[in-house]
């Protein structure tokens, strides 16, 4: 995975893309027990606002060798789901996404509320099911993750959320 995130940080070091913060499973590790994740799933800023974002991305890393599996390019063995950053909420959460060290490599992770918040809207069966597993394992900011939840219209999201997963209201 080292080498993987190594390849990541060269896109924004060589103006591939602006910025990028990992998400999904991968970025709820740093925050909960291990669970079974497929991908890594890399939220990026890509540097022009067209059409083809992913073009220039994907020029380049085959160009370095890294083949083609379904939605997601294989870098140093690991599957890597790209994902431009697609409303407010993603770019705010890629924006402020906190540094941290993989082995010897920095790259970023999503801070957890925004993990959080973005699980919320994407609120699939496996976000509910890590959305449960953080508040057994972890405790987000409650006051952070309100301002970010009503900044998105997510509030009502949430609610839904610790009602019938928590036993909360």
């Amino acid at each position: 995975m080292e080498k993987t995130l190594k390849v990541v940080g060269e896109l924004k070091k060589r103006g591939i893309i602006l910025d990028y913060a990992i998400g999904g499973g991968i970025a709820a590790l740093y925050y909960i027990e291990p669970l079974l994740t497929y991908d890594l799933d890399i939220f990026f800023v890509p540097v022009e606002d067209k059409i083809d974002v992913l073009a220039p991305l994907y020029r380049w890393l085959s160009d370095k060798g890294y083949g083609y599996e379904r939605e997601h390019i294989v870098i140093e063995g690991v599957p890597v789901q790209f994902i431009p950053v697609y409303n407010d909420l993603v770019r705010e959460a890629v924006g402020t996404a906190g540094e941290v060290k993989y082995g010897g490599t920095r790259t970023k992770v999503l801070g957890l509320e925004f993990l959080v918040a973005v699980m919320l809207q994407t609120y699939r069966p496996k976000d509910k099911e890590r959305l449960a597993r953080i508040y057994e394992e972890s405790k987000p900011d409650g006051r952070k993750l309100l301002g970010i939840l009503k900044r998105h219209g997510l509030i009502d999201r949430y609610r839904e959320f610790l009602e019938k997963n928590l036993g909360k209201k």
